[in-house]
């Protein structure tokens, strides 16, 4: 039984008591608290420290993706299931940019929230609809400019791998005897050279090209 902590933030109750009763119907899967306001649900997660937030993008005092970026700047380790009424790219771009490591559209949440909080537990990310056919049209424009894993060095595969595994940097550091400075450099050359700015994208990258069976 995998044990599972999470925190839900929407401003209508009727949905969070609907994704309550959904997600608890799962042993093991907890949901230890609520918030209603994008201040509210950072700070119940600061105190909860759950392992995985959803937030609902149109929050009241700042958006889910505005509350993404101040929780995910102190507490890295949290997965965050972004829902949205809105299948915008560029709210797509900004979110997988933020770090978000999941995006349903709230229309296809019923159906999705369940299978996408699983591959939250597992590390791998989750996308459905329009922001599924984003992800796949970034990597396809990928391809296209001839990136692939063979254009890496050693050292960047065996990084690439890690953040993969879910790896922080402090960890990956110590694996490879090397400084965190110097791991923090490594993905940021890499985020640069192959045009994926968010981990999500990093990992689809690291999976499609065969890198976590290094």
């Amino acid at each position: 039984m995998q044990s599972l902590r999470i925190v839900i933030c929407d401003d209508h109750a009727v949905v969070r008591r609907g994704i309550r009763t959904l997600l608890e119907s799962h042993p093991g899967w907890s949901v230890i608290g609520e918030a209603s306001t994008g201040t509210e649900a950072v700070n119940t997660a600061r105190r909860l420290k759950p392992d995985i937030c959803i937030f609902d993008y149109s929050i009241p005092d700042m958006t889910g993706l505005e509350a993404s970026e101040v929780l995910l700047g102190e507490l890295p380790h949290v997965k965050i299931l972004m829902l949205s009424m809105h299948d915008s790219e560029t709210i797509i771009e900004r979110a997988l940019a933020a770090g978000v490591y999941g995006y349903v559209l709230k229309s296809d949440a019923e159906r999705d929230v369940v299978e996408a909080v699983r591959a939250l537990s597992e590390k791998k990310p989750f996308f459905t609809s329009a922001a599924g056919a984003y992800v796949l049209r970034k990597i396809k424009s990928q391809r296209k400019k001839g990136v692939s894993g063979a254009n890496l060095s050693l050292r960047e595969r065996q990084i690439i791998k890690q953040v993969a595994d879910g790896r922080s940097n402090k960890q990956i550091a110590t694996s490879l005897h090397l400084s965190v400075r110097t791991v923090e450099t490594h993905r940021a050359n890499l985020a640069r050279k192959l045009g994926l700015n968010s981990l999500p994208a990093l990992i689809k990258y690291a999976i499609r090209n065969k890198l976590t069976e290094l």
